[in-house]
């Protein structure tokens, strides 16, 4: 009997969801933003208490923050305001260390900007190597998928099994 090949995932790059509940701590909560939880996060940085306070944000990026950095970078300066500026350049989702504001829930999910509460004793640098690794991990495995079904498509192409061979194995792969 032949052996089933898991189902591919539903989607082709790494999700906040993916991210959640792969690479963040088991106690980690989504506070807000739940409909946000499909966008793609392509690396993930920490609030910096020296200015910049984030490296150059591209789009993509889960932030991961502490509060009390936060107040280091500007004493005026608060989670809802944060995430108020951050809504517009494409970020991915944030981590905060401890309780969420509900004005920073407010924000967040005015924005569908998904927003996580970390265990507050969770050391933030080990969250980032944890998320970046596995943000790597799951892109290899997603390109030799990618490589795999190319493969596969060429085969039964190069065979000239036609245009029905090569749908119904498409129809296989993804259901």
């Amino acid at each position: 009997m032949a052996s089933q090949k898991p189902a591919a995932p539903p989607h082709p790059h790494v999700t906040v969801d993916d991210v959640w509940r792969g690479a963040l701590p088991k106690q980690t909560e989504l506070v807000a933003g739940a409909t946000g939880r499909r966008r793609e996060v392509v690396w993930c940085t920490a609030l910096r208490a020296r200015p910049p306070a984030f490296t150059p944000l591209r789009g993509g990026e889960l932030l991961l923050i502490n509060p009390q950095v936060l107040t280091a970078v500007d004493a005026r300066l608060t989670l809802a305001r944060l995430l108020e500026s951050l809504a517009g350049q494409a970020v991915a989702g944030a981590a905060v260390l401890g309780r969420v504001s509900p004005e920073a829930r407010r924000v967040a999910d005015a924005h569908g900007l998904p927003l996580f509460a970390l265990p507050a004793t969770t050391p933030l640098d080990q969250v980032e190597q944890s998320v970046l690794r596995y943000i790597v991990d799951r892109r290899a495995e997603l390109h030799e998928r990618a490589q795999d079904l190319h493969r596969q498509l060429s085969e039964l192409a190069l065979a000239g099994r036609g245009l029905p061979a090569l749908l119904a194995r498409l129809h296989e792969l993804t259901g």
